[in-house]
């Protein structure tokens, strides 16, 4: 089984939804590069806002979303996309178990995780089902509505899952996604 699984996908489709279920069958650990931007910002979004980037709601964080969009863009920009890999890389290398890192967003992440670390990528998405038809959400960030088509085409696996409000209905895309990953043993 490989040891690295990238996931990328849009807002709100459920990378770490994955994650959580991957860990409900597996031994494995959750990285996401966001967690670094969120521990650098939260000092400041906190005091000139009041809100705490690790506690706060869906509402809260879009209302800061921007300010974090455009941080992490400079900050990639002045290390060719290697600024939140590199806080990250050794760790992810250190670790034992199974890494699922829950948010690749650029080509530079994805060739980190399927070149250097020799792992794969899976892309979520979420729909709706409207008459019949699904209606995948889309991204409010500029930045990601560009980016998803290049992840997609990138990805070694796609899952494609309804929105629900039990997330133990997703179980079987998890299962399936298992099944890929003993066979790239």
């Amino acid at each position: 089984m490989k040891k690295i699984v990238g996931i990328t996908g849009k807002m709100n489709s459920g990378k770490d939804t994955c994650f959580t279920l991957l860990s409900q069958r597996i031994n494995c650990k959750r990285v996401a590069l966001a967690d670094s931007l969120r521990r650098e910002l939260n000092p400041f979004i906190t005091d000139k806002f009041g809100i705490d980037l690790f506690q706060c709601d869906r509402t809260e964080k879009d209302l800061v979303r921007p300010l974090l969009v455009e941080y992490a863009r400079i900050k990639r920009g002045q290390t060719n996309g290697k600024y939140f890999i590199d806080k990250v890389n050794n760790y992810v290398k250190s670790v034992s178990c199974i890494v699922v890192v829950t948010d690749i967003r650029y080509i530079e992440e994805v060739n980190w995780i399927k070149n250097d670390l020799n792992g794969i990528l899976v892309h979520v998405s979420k729909y709706k089902e409207i008459d019949g038809k699904r209606i995948f959400s889309e991204s409010p960030i500029q930045d990601e509505r560009d980016n998803d088509p290049k992840m997609r085409a990138a990805a070694d696996y796609l899952i494609e899952w309804p929105e629900v409000d039990d997330v133990s209905e997703l179980g079987p895309y998890a299962d399936k996604l298992l099944a890929f990953l003993e066979e790239l043993k």
